[in-house]
């Protein structure tokens, strides 16, 4: 509609060092993968299930990432099976964020944390914050950040944009 109606406006674009930008999300972990190794006939046949059908395939292959995560005001550090940053209301279609909760100009990217699950219970509360909206979940971390180191011990494969980015141990991200 914007395009249409010749009206500029502004978005935030993030910037992984060195160099690679995104305007939609930077994410490690789980079904991260999932957008670029859907195979393009099931996307062509099956349209949105082709993700599911391919995240499910994926499910054995979910392992965490012990990472120091740190912005510009805080320190987190834990092992994580999901990791982001992002710039949207909707992250693969099954996380929601409210426009209260995610402006898509206002200089800053929401940080996004899944930590890895170490009982039934807890893997029930990720589920029930992912799906319920709750951001105060001692299993979730949701913070808006102008900037996030991220640091580990081993490579992460990041993806950008719902593209593959690279696999480094220690990353940079700012808006």
């Amino acid at each position: 509609a914007h395009i249409l109606a010749r009206s500029a406006r502004s978005l935030d674009i993030g910037m992984m060092q060195p160099g690679q930008y995104f305007i939609y999300v930077a994410d490690f972990g789980a079904f991260t993968s999932t957008s670029y190794t859907a195979h393009q006939t099931m996307k062509k046949r099956f349209g949105h299930f082709a993700y599911i059908l391919q995240a499910v395939k994926e499910l054995p292959k979910i392992r965490s990432h012990h990472v120091k995560n740190t912005t510009e005001s805080e320190v987190f550090e834990d092992d994580y099976i999901f990791g982001a940053v992002c710039n949207t209301r909707s992250i693969g279609g099954f996380i929601k964020l409210s426009p209260s909760e995610a402006q898509l100009d206002d200089g800053r990217f929401e940080l996004f944390l899944v930590k890895s699950p170490k009982s039934l219970g807890e893997f029930c509360r990720i589920l029930y914050g992912v799906v319920s909206h709750k951001r105060d979940l001692d299993v979730i971390t949701f913070r808006h950040v102008k900037s996030v180191s991220f640091e580990s011990a081993e490579d992460i494969r990041w993806s950008l944009d719902g593209e593959r980015g690279h696999e480094k141990a220690e990353t940079n991200i700012q808006t």
